[in-house]
């Protein structure tokens, strides 16, 4: 069976669509377990609604003393679950018909696989009507490295796991607020080469203003910047676990490759906000030794330039910041 593990937080306005996607599915092998995490709208009476149509829907609340997030919804979902196999939803996305019963046809072709992964595309408003096709395999990259430095190869949505990998691993770390499923990849990853990846669409998630909005918002730069700290910690400890010198130094590259990417995105346009968690950050890189101190020095200066060429319009201050940290 597959437990279908959705957080949800005032959703009530566009769930049913996903639990429409869930109730049609061919197989019908699942479990479906919804987390509230602490709604003030009516998605309690839509999902008892819904349960009382189907009892494979199940309904808890995130309690008091757990902290507030997708990351803790969905572990309260795995401790809760009872399937083999575990999927992750948000409450926006949809599953084509077949999603379930093609990925449990796929353990079941090869049976030593702790996960496979599956193509998840957008929709606006028309939601896409696929037919299940022939598998297709995508070319095999380095995945662990993309999601260390923050290149999303798949979304949350589009795994498909084995439960025991998932408790292994411990699950989604719950004091993270934004990177918790690029963390869940990276130590999955990390821990197994038993997995496939697909290029087959079975899955989509809604493509709407809001993302752009979000990331526009200077509360969320804030949120970004804070847990890409928290990530470094637990970053840190796969670098401890590494044994492999060649990827040891590979790991330092591409977490200094993640930083960069935050610095360039969240720091600069708002230098004089991240000023001194910018200087929090470079120190505890080269604390945990992903960078040395000519390094540090650069980075250090640049904090300092940063004070006066901040206000630089265009490409200019980005040209001039990237000249010192290369």
């Amino acid at each position: 069976m597959v437990s279908i593990i959705i957080p949800v937080f005032n959703r009530a306005h566009i769930i049913e669509e996903t639990l429409k996607s869930i109730i049609s599915q061919t197989s019908k092998d699942w479990e479906c377990i919804l987390v509230d995490d602490g709604s003030n709208d009516s998605i309690e009476t839509i999902l008892d609604k819904y349960i009382n149509i189907d009892v494979r829907f199940k309904f808890y609340k995130r309690p008091p003393n757990r902290l507030k997030g997708p990351s803790s919804c969905r572990n309260i979902g795995i401790e809760k679950s009872k399937g083999e196999y575990i999927m992750f939803l948000d409450s926006d996305d949809i599953l084509a018909n077949f999603c379930i019963q093609d990925r449990l046809n796929t353990f079941n072709k090869y049976l030593n696989l702790d996960f496979i992964v599956f193509k998840m595309n957008t929709f606006f408003n028309e939601i896409p009507i696929l037919e299940s096709e022939i598998l297709q395999e995508r070319v095999n990259e380095d995945y662990f490295f993309n999601f260390i430095e923050l290149r999303s190869s798949w979304q949350v949505t589009s795994p498909i796991y084995k439960k025991n990998i998932i408790k292994k691993i411990g699950g989604f770390e719950e004091g993270l607020s934004i990177f918790e499923d690029l963390l869940l990849a990276s130590k999955i990853l990390f821990n197994s080469n038993n997995y496939l990846v697909f290029n087959n669409v079975d899955c989509f998630y809604r493509n709407n203003n809001d993302y752009f909005k979000k990331h526009k918002d200077i509360s969320y730069s804030v949120k970004v910047v804070d847990s890409f700290f928290k990530l470094l910690e637990y970053e840190s400890n796969l670098l401890n676990k590494e044994s492999n010198l060649y990827r040891k130094r590979k790991l330092k590259k591409s977490i200094f490759k993640a930083y960069v990417s935050i610095f360039n995105t969240y720091v600069i346009p708002n230098f004089l906000i991240f000023k001194e968690k910018n200087n929090e950050i470079i120190d505890y890189l080269f604390t945990k030794k992903i960078i040395q101190k000519n390094k540090k020095i650069k980075l250090k200066l640049v904090n300092n330039l940063l004070k006066y060429v901040h206000k630089i319009k265009g490409l200019g201050v980005f040209r001039l910041v990237n000249l010192f940290i290369k």
